[in-house]
């Protein structure tokens, strides 16, 4: 866990980046509607958690996120 913020997210072609984008919009806003889910039924967000990552906002980019119950 204490790795995840420093996964590299980006463009899946740089070699550097462990992290690329979700396929499309849909399965996207699916994986964030699964966070918000668990946010609501009572898991904490230890890493991550819903939106962009900062300074991928354009895309289907998430941030690696690890919660617990």
């Amino acid at each position: 866990m204490d790795a995840m913020p420093a996964f590299r997210i980006g463009d899946p072609a740089d070699p550097k980046t462990l992290i690329g984008p979700m396929v499309t919009r849909k399965q996207y806003e699916r994986i964030q509607s699964y966070i918000r889910k668990g946010i609501v039924e009572g898991a904490k967000v230890l890493v991550g958690g819903e939106g962009h990552p900062e300074g991928l906002e354009a895309g289907n980019f998430m941030k690696p996120t690890c919660s617990s119950t």
